[in-house]
């Protein structure tokens, strides 16, 4: 079950949608009640758009699928599911290729396998070596591959 507070925020996201359609369906020019709450409208939706990319992000990080659900139903109901879900798809693309290219670095890996310390991206303390695998650090030198690798897969 979500928390009260994003229940809260979702149902406020689908009255900020309905008064935006209410808006566009009718001519409420004019109308001073109207006019003098459109700061506050405005002000209402960048303040619930922020606490959804909060929730969105901290649900992500704890890998909570309540916490990212419910995110996503704010965004839903904000009529920007897809925006926020493509936003979302493109950072961790961007997090996955950066991670994966340091695991993959061939420069970084055959220094990992032996000679001067060194440390890649991913944070692996390894040596230097001129660049060629020796005898017995092709080993050395898959394991950690495959430690790379597991390391971007999680």
């Amino acid at each position: 079950s979500a928390a009260p507070g994003a229940l809260d925020l979702a149902k406020a996201a689908k009255l900020l949608t309905d008064i935006h359609g209410v808006d566009r369906e009718s001519d409420l020019q004019g109308i001073h009640a109207i006019a003098s709450d459109e700061e506050f409208i405005t002000s209402a939706e960048a303040t619930i758009r922020e606490q959804a990319e909060a929730a969105l992000q901290d649900g992500m990080e704890s890998m909570s699928q309540a916490k990212v659900g419910s995110a996503l139903q704010v965004y839903f109901n904000l009529d920007g599911l897809q925006q926020a879900v493509a936003r979302l798809m493109s950072q961790h693309l961007q997090k996955i290729e950066k991670l994966a290219k340091a695991a993959l670095d061939a420069k970084v890996l055959s220094a990992l396998a032996g000679g001067a310390p060194t440390t890649n991206l991913l944070g692996m303390s390894g040596h230097r070596t001129s660049g060629v695998i020796g005898q017995g650090g092709a080993g050395s030198w898959q394991e950690k591959l495959w430690s790379g690798l597991k390391e971007v897969a999680d």
